[in-house]
């Protein structure tokens, strides 16, 4: 092949390249496969960050109801009974407050994790059928 000819078939429009390549040239599935196969598992890894990062967010938040009704406790032993007696039935609505916030909290969790095993199953049958070897 000429200079010329070499110049023009690089600067052609991939089509035409594609006519010109052998059988053997062809791309495979399998290979074709491996970048979404990349792909997936990227952001399989990123649904497990993902998770991570809400699971420390809802506990730092869980954590600091506890903190703070942990101080108020402490606050209401310093009271004079007849105080501390008027307070109770407030601080024990408070606390039934904060379980119904964290059981929601690690109900919230818990959807998280199942939508994570879903997509994760998901993507284990796309792997394994991607690669061949299912039947």
């Amino acid at each position: 092949m000429t200079n010329k000819a070499h110049m023009e078939q690089r600067d052609a429009p991939m089509e035409s390249h594609k006519g010109k390549m052998h059988e053997q040239e062809q791309p495979q599935p399998e290979t074709n496969m491996q970048p979404h196969i990349a792909g997936c598992t990227a952001q399989m890894k990123n649904y497990w960050k993902d998770l991570s990062v809400r699971i420390e967010q809802r506990k730092e938040k869980a954590c600091l109801i506890i903190s703070k009704l942990e101080a108020i406790k402490k606050l209401l032993a310093k009271l004079p009974a007849s105080k501390r007696a008027m307070i109770q039935p407030c601080f024990s609505s408070l606390c039934s407050e904060a379980d119904i916030i964290t059981s929601q909290v690690t109900d919230l969790l818990k959807m998280q994790c199942d939508e994570n095993r879903s997509r994760l199953s998901v993507f284990f049958r796309e792997l394994a059928t991607s690669s061949g070897l299912s039947s």
